[in-house]
């Protein structure tokens, strides 16, 4: 255990050699001591030391044991069992590999040691595919694939492909395309030429799936509404159920955490089973669909064809709801999606299930779906693509028992770990009592000082006094749960939506903000009539201004909202998200942003005379403006250190220091001489009116025009892919940072670094003659 501040080691070995040294040392010594503590000072001085020997010999003797060894020790290690060095950014797989190098020997050319490297080296999800598994070729009794269907598109292995099934878009998917090949041995360009008797697929999942609890949704009226909490769009995710040590094939990609499809999520099977008619108990029911005791149907409509067939009109207008819920395959796709992946309810208590796997559909809802279209027997539908949900009348609260909607949990997807999210911060703040409703927002009212703690995924809303300004005496903390994301709303009917955090003078003053997603809203929604369903809602503003004397405002883990869009009730009908600026018109000595999310950063200077921010430090942050009238970062005077971030909008700086940072926008700099910038991107905007004024640079990544638009997957705040750079990026932007890293928000994860590694590594233990293809899957169609 180590003190948070300094990081010296608590073990008391500095004490422990103070009196134990003061011991040997007369009295008289001591006595004569008093005046000025010189001979105290000499001996603490010696105890520190003493304490550091002795912490150093001991870690010699952990060096030995690679769980515990420094890294400085693991390449030694590494060397005594034949490991090969990787990448220095890649900390943690150098470790992994030193630690299971001998048992990569013992499981050398197995499909199970590949798979294990994915996780020990890259860190993240992902399978080994042999590709000669599905080689068209004649079938043969010794072959691999013999009498063996493939489990999406259920046609045979190496035969022609099936292509009548639901799950045939699935199949088709780069990491699980099960349509038969021919050989080509020929040179190898792209993925269509890897198929052949020599290659392997390694197919790596780059986001990773979170889940969210309990989250409040956001009603757009009483039918209509999304799982998100501000209104947005937000694709769900599978919640990565393969475990490769089971020494499975893996069913389908609703194993790994890849965005969730309408037809992947209504692929339910059902089979007439003994205990099945045992449970709804009807003589003149079993009698009739005995015969088809362990028949299997792909889809419902052909099951209740059959039962149309079989039954009389009676039998099938009583018994079809119960059919439909106790012939549903267990370990069908539906029925472990809703198990895993996403649970909705309608009903009195969050913990019983009422609605029936078959009552929930997917849909696409992006029109929302009329009621002359309403599928049968659902009474949920939902848009897995976008979290819309629409439910088939409104729920009754004043019912008895009464009708409540309960979002237990659904998963959402991230590339980087930037931002509020329910991803592990290792925060200290505990975990909120359990509640049955979600529905409803909490209201709340933090204090002068102190800490103000969010223990779950609601929608809280600060109460702020008429003037909304709130002062803050001394340090306060603003602080979520580990694994949560709270969303924390301010709203005003004033049109200038501006919200003041105000220093109390006199006071040392301290604003944290952890683990927060803030917004600042109107009462009423800001809607723009437009004349079609995709041109886009107009940008609207809201400030969230640091007035008064601050020593420090950290923001840690925050997303403030960029602004964006929720969803339309009707298609002519664009509600906006405010942008969220933070604007400095006090007195910050300092400002940190960690790994967060925020709209433009603002220093107004609304008093000349005053320095509003002494320093500002960005790290594996974001900052966006999405309106192009306003630039992403605006400071006059104040010191701007910026450090593996993304800046998409314009930025102006008096004084700036920039490392691994990407500026997707012109770059304005007034002491060019004294800034710098290292491993960045920056584009000059040759021609246009106002070219960038860039200071000193050192192995830079430049533009004559603009960042290449291509460089982004995504710049729609909610998007799993936010700010991630694309494959179709130039290689400058994914390895001209420092150390060959990528440059931008991106940087802290050295995936590329981390694929290098997997390839070195792999070809080690390959098969004799097969050759590796690393692949990135982001659940895209070839």
């Amino acid at each position: 255990m180590s003190d948070p501040n300094t990081g010296r080691a608590l073990d008391g070995f500095e004490e422990y050699y103070f009196r134990k040294l003061r011991s040997w040392i007369p009295e008289l010594y001591w006595s004569n001591d008093l005046e000025n503590g010189s001979l105290e000072v000499l001996i603490r001085a010696m105890s520190d030391r003493l304490a550091e020997m002795r912490r150093e010999i001991e870690r010699v003797w952990t060096a030995s044991s690679i769980e515990l060894a420094d890294d400085w020790a693991v390449k030694y290690l590494g060397d005594l069992v034949g490991a090969e060095t990787l990448s220095a950014q890649n900390s943690r797989a150098n470790r992994t590999v030193a630690a299971n190098f001998m048992n990569y020997h013992r499981r050398k050319t197995t499909r199970y040691l590949l798979d294990s490297q994915i996780t020990d080296i890259v860190a993240t999800e992902g399978y080994v595919r042999e590709i000669e598994r599905w080689l068209a070729r004649p079938p043969h009794e010794l072959d691999m694939g013999y009498l063996r269907f493939a489990p999406l598109s259920e046609g045979p292995v190496g035969g022609l492909p099936e292509l009548t099934g639901p799950r045939v878009d699935d199949a088709a998917l780069p990491a699980f395309d099960e349509f038969a090949r021919l050989p080509d041995f020929g040179p190898r360009e792209g993925r269509a030429a890897s198929f052949d008797y020599a290659t392997i697929h390694f197919n790596l999942f780059a986001s990773e799936s979170w889940r969210v609890d309990m989250a409040t949704p956001f009603w757009l009226d009483g039918t209509r509404l999304t799982l998100d909490p501000s209104g947005r769009a937000a694709p769900l995710f599978h919640s990565a159920t393969f475990d490769h040590r089971a020494g499975l094939w893996p069913v389908g990609p609703e194993e790994f955490p890849l965005p969730m499809r309408c037809a992947r999520f209504n692929d339910a099977r059902f089979e007439i089973t003994e205990d099945a008619l045992d449970a709804i108990a009807s003589p003149g029911l079993t009698a009739a669909l005995t015969p088809w005791i362990g028949v299997t149907f792909r889809t419902r409509q052909a099951f209740q064809r059959i039962l149309a067939d079989q039954l009389s009109p009676t039998l099938y207008s009583n018994f079809r709801s119960s059919l439909l819920r106790e012939c549903l395959v267990a370990d069908c796709a539906k029925a472990r999606q809703i198990e895993a992946d996403m649970r909705l309810d309608i009903g009195p208590f969050a913990d019983t299930r009422v609605l029936d796997p078959y009552e929930i559909v997917a849909a696409n809802l992006s029109r929302w779906m009329p009621a002359a279209q309403w599928p049968e027997d659902a009474a949920l539908l939902i848009d897995v693509s976008s979290g819309y949900v629409q439910l088939a009348g409104a729920p009754d609260d004043g019912a008895v028992p009464p009708q409540l909607f309960h979002p237990l949990f659904h998963h959402l997807g991230l590339v980087h770990r930037v931002g509020a999210g329910t991803f592990p911060r290792e925060s200290d703040v505990d975990l909120g009592p359990g509640f049955n409703d979600a529905n409803a927002e909490v209201s709340f009212a933090p204090p002068a000082s102190g800490l103000q703690a969010f223990g779950d995924n609601r929608r809280y809303l600060w109460n702020w006094p008429a003037s909304r300004r709130f002062e803050v005496a001394g340090e306060l903390r603003l602080e979520a749960a580990d694994r949560t994301r709270p969303y924390v709303v301010s709203r005003t009917d004033d049109p200038e939506r501006d919200f003041t955090i105000v220093g109390t003078d006199g006071q040392d003053n301290h604003l944290t903000i952890d683990g927060l997603w803030l917004g600042l809203q109107a009462d009423t929604p800001i809607e723009t009539a437009v004349g079609g369903p995709d041109d886009p809602a107009p940008p609207a503003r809201a400030r969230l201004i640091l007035d008064g004397h601050f020593e420090t405002v950290i923001l840690r883990h925050v997303s403030l909202d960029p602004g964006g869009e929720q969803a339309r009730p009707d298609p002519g009908t664009a509600r906006a998200i405010p942008a969220v600026t933070v604007e400095i018109e006090g007195s910050v000595r300092l400002l940190r942003i960690e790994r967060s999310i925020t709209g433009p950063i603002v220093e107004t200077r609304a008093d000349p005379s005053l320095l509003n921010a002494g320093e500002i430090r960005i790290s594996d942050s974001i900052v966006q403006s999405g309106d192009p009238e306003r630039p992403a970062i605006s400071v006059e005077l104040a010191r701007l250190h910026l450090t593996n971030s993304t800046v998409l909008g314009a930025c102006h700086a008096n004084l700036i220091f920039a490392t691994n940072t990407l500026f997707d926008g012109p770059l304005y700099v007034t002491n060019r001489h004294q800034s710098c910038l290292r491993f960045s991107a920056v584009a000059a905007f040759e021609g246009d009116s106002d070219p960038s004024i860039l200071p000193r640079r050192f192995e830079c990544v430049e533009y004559k025009r603009t960042i290449p638009p291509a460089s982004f997957r995504s710049t729609r705040f909610g998007d799993l892919d936010f700010a991630a750079l694309s494959d179709l990026a130039d290689r400058g932007l994914l390895h001209g940072g420092e150390g060959r890293t990528e440059i931008g928000v991106g940087n802290a994860r050295f995936w590329h670094q981390r694929r290098d590694d997997l390839a070195r590594v792999a070809s080690t233990f390959l098969p004799v003659g097969q050759n590796a293809q690393i692949y990135e899957e982001t659940g895209g169609r070839t």
